[in-house]
């Protein structure tokens, strides 16, 4: 690709992991995205799997990009829903999405 050209799927942000020198992905979604998440989708008795099945994946479909990915080319996203990732949570799929989310925030 020229240099200074973008392709129509998202930039992904990588940063050089200092073990084994593969990418990792280091953007993530903020705290405020998780409970506009929350309050706009049925999310409450799903499980996190679900949540994915119901919403996540049915967002992303046509882009075949990543959730973040596509959030950040929403317009207005601008580091409030969308940013460089602080902190990983690690759960299982199984776990109801509103108690990951009480944990969380």
């Amino acid at each position: 690709m020229a240099s200074g050209t973008r392709s129509k799927r998202a930039r992904l942000d990588l940063a050089q992991d200092a073990d084994d020198g593969a990418p990792r992905l280091t953007l993530g979604v903020s705290a405020e995205f998780l409970r506009q998440f929350a309050d706009e989708h049925r999310v409450v008795g799903l499980t996190t799997s679900q949540v994915n099945e119901r919403y996540v994946k049915h967002l992303t479909w046509a882009t075949k990009c990543s959730f973040v990915q596509q959030l950040q080319n929403q317009p207005g996203s601008d580091g409030v829903l969308v940013g460089r990732a602080n902190i990983f949570v690690s759960h299982a799929w199984m776990y109801k999405f509103a108690d990951v989310l009480e944990v969380l925030l």
